[in-house]
Protein backbone atom coordinates (compact mmCIF):
# COMPACT_ATOMS: atom_id res chain seq x y z
CA UNK A 1 0.00 0.00 0.00
CA UNK A 2 3.02 2.06 0.33
CA UNK A 3 3.63 2.22 -3.26
CA UNK A 4 0.02 2.65 -5.09
CA UNK A 5 -0.88 6.18 -6.00
CA UNK A 6 -4.01 7.22 -4.61
CA UNK A 7 -5.78 8.44 -8.09
CA UNK A 8 -6.20 4.30 -9.09
CA UNK A 9 -7.15 3.61 -5.85
CA UNK A 10 -10.07 6.38 -5.51
CA UNK A 11 -10.89 4.82 -9.33
CA UNK A 12 -11.32 1.48 -7.58
CA UNK A 13 -13.29 2.75 -4.98
CA UNK A 14 -15.66 4.72 -7.18
CA UNK A 15 -16.29 1.52 -9.13
CA UNK A 16 -16.81 -0.57 -6.44
CA UNK A 17 -19.29 2.09 -4.45
CA UNK A 18 -21.04 2.37 -8.09
CA UNK A 19 -21.27 -1.50 -8.01
CA UNK A 20 -22.57 -1.38 -4.43
CA UNK A 21 -25.16 1.11 -5.34
CA UNK A 22 -26.54 -0.50 -8.40
CA UNK A 23 -27.38 -4.24 -6.09
CA UNK A 24 -28.64 -2.28 -3.57
CA UNK A 25 -30.85 -0.55 -6.15
CA UNK A 26 -32.11 -4.06 -7.97
CA UNK A 27 -32.34 -5.62 -4.60
CA UNK A 28 -34.37 -2.56 -3.25
CA UNK A 29 -36.44 -2.66 -6.91
CA UNK A 30 -37.16 -6.69 -6.51
CA UNK A 31 -38.62 -6.07 -3.35
CA UNK A 32 -41.08 -3.26 -4.60
CA UNK A 33 -41.82 -5.31 -7.38
CA UNK A 34 -42.78 -8.50 -4.93
CA UNK A 35 -44.74 -6.11 -3.48
CA UNK A 36 -46.56 -4.74 -6.29
CA UNK A 37 -47.12 -8.33 -7.41
CA UNK A 38 -49.00 -9.78 -4.41
CA UNK A 39 -51.38 -6.04 -4.01
CA UNK A 40 -52.40 -6.42 -7.53
CA UNK A 41 -54.92 -8.25 -9.61
CA UNK A 42 -53.08 -11.86 -11.48
CA UNK A 43 -53.42 -10.38 -14.71
CA UNK A 44 -51.54 -7.03 -13.83
CA UNK A 45 -48.97 -9.18 -12.01
CA UNK A 46 -48.13 -11.06 -14.70
CA UNK A 47 -46.23 -7.56 -16.63
CA UNK A 48 -44.16 -7.14 -13.75
CA UNK A 49 -40.64 -8.44 -14.29
CA UNK A 50 -38.89 -11.32 -12.25
CA UNK A 51 -35.25 -11.60 -10.62
CA UNK A 52 -33.69 -13.28 -13.70
CA UNK A 53 -31.09 -14.70 -11.12
CA UNK A 54 -31.14 -16.28 -7.10
CA UNK A 55 -31.77 -13.23 -4.79
CA UNK A 56 -28.91 -14.82 -2.73
CA UNK A 57 -26.21 -14.34 -4.91
CA UNK A 58 -26.78 -10.49 -5.26
CA UNK A 59 -26.74 -10.38 -1.59
CA UNK A 60 -23.53 -12.13 -1.40
CA UNK A 61 -21.44 -10.69 -3.80
CA UNK A 62 -22.98 -6.92 -2.17
CA UNK A 63 -22.00 -7.62 0.71
CA UNK A 64 -18.16 -8.64 -0.65
CA UNK A 65 -18.42 -5.94 -2.25
CA UNK A 66 -18.56 -3.72 0.76
CA UNK A 67 -16.34 -5.36 2.70
CA UNK A 68 -13.76 -4.76 -0.27
CA UNK A 69 -14.30 -1.05 0.45
CA UNK A 70 -14.12 -0.40 3.70
CA UNK A 71 -10.93 -2.64 3.40
CA UNK A 72 -8.90 -0.63 0.74
CA UNK A 73 -9.92 2.56 2.45
CA UNK A 74 -9.18 1.37 5.61
CA UNK A 75 -5.27 0.36 4.80
CA UNK A 76 -5.24 3.66 2.61
CA UNK A 77 -6.39 6.10 5.63
CA UNK A 78 -4.08 4.08 7.66
CA UNK A 79 -1.21 4.77 5.29
CA UNK A 80 -1.75 8.27 4.61
CA UNK A 81 -2.69 9.31 8.57
CA UNK A 82 -1.13 6.29 10.61
CA UNK A 83 -2.82 6.34 14.07
CA UNK A 84 -5.94 8.94 13.17
CA UNK A 85 -6.18 6.27 9.98
CA UNK A 86 -8.95 4.05 10.54
CA UNK A 87 -11.19 6.64 12.42
CA UNK A 88 -10.98 8.53 9.48
CA UNK A 89 -11.72 5.56 6.78
CA UNK A 90 -14.26 4.85 9.15
CA UNK A 91 -16.45 8.47 9.10
CA UNK A 92 -15.50 8.49 5.59
CA UNK A 93 -16.63 5.11 4.20
CA UNK A 94 -19.73 5.13 6.66
CA UNK A 95 -20.69 8.66 4.67
CA UNK A 96 -20.27 7.97 1.21
CA UNK A 97 -21.64 3.79 1.76
CA UNK A 98 -24.70 5.12 3.24
CA UNK A 99 -25.47 8.09 0.91
CA UNK A 100 -24.04 6.69 -2.58
CA UNK A 101 -24.56 2.69 -1.84
CA UNK A 102 -27.83 2.74 0.21
CA UNK A 103 -30.42 5.77 0.31
CA UNK A 104 -29.78 6.97 -3.54
CA UNK A 105 -30.31 3.75 -4.96
CA UNK A 106 -33.14 2.29 -2.75
CA UNK A 107 -34.75 6.21 -3.61
CA UNK A 108 -34.43 5.49 -7.53
CA UNK A 109 -35.40 1.56 -7.40
CA UNK A 110 -38.61 2.53 -5.53
CA UNK A 111 -39.23 5.42 -7.81
CA UNK A 112 -38.45 3.60 -10.68
CA UNK A 113 -39.05 -0.42 -9.98
CA UNK A 114 -39.28 -1.96 -13.30
CA UNK A 115 -36.55 0.06 -15.30
CA UNK A 116 -34.02 -0.68 -11.83
CA UNK A 117 -35.15 -4.83 -11.95
CA UNK A 118 -34.60 -4.57 -16.01
CA UNK A 119 -30.91 -2.69 -15.69
CA UNK A 120 -30.53 -5.13 -13.17
CA UNK A 121 -30.99 -8.51 -15.11
CA UNK A 122 -29.48 -7.41 -18.08
CA UNK A 123 -25.81 -6.16 -16.30
CA UNK A 124 -25.10 -8.56 -13.56
CA UNK A 125 -27.20 -11.97 -15.06
CA UNK A 126 -24.01 -13.71 -15.89
CA UNK A 127 -21.86 -12.33 -12.97
CA UNK A 128 -24.31 -13.53 -10.42
CA UNK A 129 -24.73 -17.05 -12.04
CA UNK A 130 -21.33 -17.13 -11.89
CA UNK A 131 -21.61 -16.87 -8.20
CA UNK A 132 -24.61 -19.06 -7.36
CA UNK A 133 -22.61 -21.75 -6.32
CA UNK A 134 -21.04 -20.11 -3.20
CA UNK A 135 -24.19 -18.14 -2.17
CA UNK A 136 -25.01 -22.07 -2.43
CA UNK A 137 -22.86 -23.28 -0.48
CA UNK A 138 -23.41 -20.40 2.34
CA UNK A 139 -26.85 -20.50 2.48
CA UNK A 140 -26.75 -24.10 3.23
CA UNK A 141 -24.29 -23.36 5.72
CA UNK A 142 -26.56 -21.06 7.10
CA UNK A 143 -29.65 -23.22 7.03
CA UNK A 144 -27.73 -26.09 8.89
CA UNK A 145 -26.68 -23.70 12.09
CA UNK A 146 -30.61 -22.35 11.69
CA UNK A 147 -31.83 -26.43 12.16
CA UNK A 148 -31.24 -26.16 15.86
CA UNK A 149 -33.65 -23.50 16.42
CA UNK A 150 -36.88 -24.30 14.81
CA UNK A 151 -39.92 -25.05 16.78
CA UNK A 152 -40.76 -29.05 16.74
CA UNK A 153 -44.30 -28.49 17.90
CA UNK A 154 -45.35 -27.05 14.26
CA UNK A 155 -45.46 -29.13 11.58
CA UNK A 156 -42.76 -29.71 9.54
CA UNK A 157 -42.86 -27.05 6.32
CA UNK A 158 -40.99 -26.63 3.44
CA UNK A 159 -38.10 -24.67 4.42
CA UNK A 160 -36.79 -23.65 1.44
CA UNK A 161 -37.23 -19.77 0.69
CA UNK A 162 -39.12 -18.97 -2.17
CA UNK A 163 -35.91 -17.17 -3.57
CA UNK A 164 -33.60 -20.00 -2.99
CA UNK A 165 -34.01 -21.79 -6.26
CA UNK A 166 -34.39 -20.92 -10.00
CA UNK A 167 -38.26 -20.08 -11.01
CA UNK A 168 -38.93 -21.19 -14.41
CA UNK A 169 -39.43 -18.51 -16.61
CA UNK A 170 -42.98 -17.66 -17.52
CA UNK A 171 -43.77 -17.19 -20.70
Amino acid sequence: MDNLPIGPLLGVLTLLILWASLLTAVEAAHHQLKTMRAASRPENAAALPDLAFNLNSLILVNTLIRVLITVITTLSAASYWFYNGPTVAWLGTVSVMLVFAEYVPRRLASRHPVSTLMLGNGVLRIPMKIVWPLAYIFNLIAKTLLRPFLSRHVPQQDQDFEDDTQKPARN
